[in-house]
């Protein structure tokens, strides 16, 4: 085989090698991704600013969460859930996996958040 052969297979094989160490590190800084997957569907953030509410949905407990307007127990008791499988909410809208909230709910409690 000729030279440049050589050379193309030589820069395919460091192109592959490269692409497996960099497109997972490039991955991993981002925290989470820009649309959050609920329900089937896409959603969008609803907003850029962060809410600096009273309630804490990663830290308070069943009864705390019940301060949500549209929150009772059973669905305190779902975000609970939520958040012990699959670890701190991030952004309002992550509270959509919570089966039982909706875009609706959510806009109605938003501003009482606090996601820190």
């Amino acid at each position: 085989m000729s030279d440049r052969v050589f050379r193309a297979a030589g820069i395919i094989l460091l192109s592959a090698a490269l692409a497996l160490v960099l497109i997972p590190a490039f991955q991993a800084e981002r925290p989470r991704p820009d649309a959050i997957r609920a329900s089937g569907r896409e959603y969008r953030a609803l907003a850029a600013e962060m809410p600096s509410g009273t309630v804490s949905v990663n830290t308070d407990d069943l009864y705390e969460l019940t301060e949500l307007p549209g929150i009772g127990e059973t669905l305190s008791a779902l975000i609970i859930r939520e958040r012990e499988g699959n670890g701190p909410f991030y952004y309002p809208e992550d509270l959509l996996s919570v089966k039982g909230i909706g875009v609706k709910k959510l806009e109605q409690f938003r501003g009482m958040l606090n996601l820190e």
